[in-house]
C-alpha cells in the first residue's frame, strides 16, 4: 500500500530538524527567509530582465536610425555622382558619341 504523499514530506522535515537540532520555530524562520531570499532573487531577475529587454529595443531603434541615415546618405553620393558624369556628357556630346558609340557598336 503507497503511503501518502503529505507524511512523506511531513517525515522529511521532522529528519531535517532532528538532525541539525533546531526548534520548530528555528526551522521554520529559516525555511521562510530561505523562500524570501529566492522570491526576492526572482523579483529582481525579473527587473532585469525587463530593464535589459528596454535598453535592448532602444539600442536597436538607434542603430536602425543610424543604418537609414548611412543608406541615405550612400544614395545621395551615388545620385550626385550620376548628376556630375550625366552634366560631363552632355558637355562633351561630340566627344562622348565618338568614344562611346564605337565601342556600342562592337558589342
Amino acid at each position: 500500500m503507497k503511503k501518502n504523499n503529505i507524511f512523506i514530506y511531513r517525515h522529511w522535515f521532522v529528519d531535517i530538524r532532528k538532525r541539525f537540532g533546531l526548534s520548530k520555530q528555528v526551522f521554520l524562520f529559516t525555511l521562510i527567509a530561505i523562500i524570501g531570499l529566492w522570491a526576492a532573487i526572482g523579483i529582481g531577475l525579473s527587473q532585469l530582465y525587463n530593464l535589459a529587454e528596454t535598453e535592448s529595443k532602444t539600442e536597436l531603434e538607434n542603430l536602425t536610425l543610424a543604418f537609414s541615415e548611412e543608406v541615405n546618405s550612400s544614395v545621395n553620393t551615388i545620385d550626385l555622382s550620376l548628376i556630375g558624369l550625366r552634366s560631363h556628357w552632355i558637355r562633351d556630346e561630340l566627344k562622348s558619341e565618338v568614344v562611346y558609340g564605337r565601342e556600342l557598336r562592337r558589342e
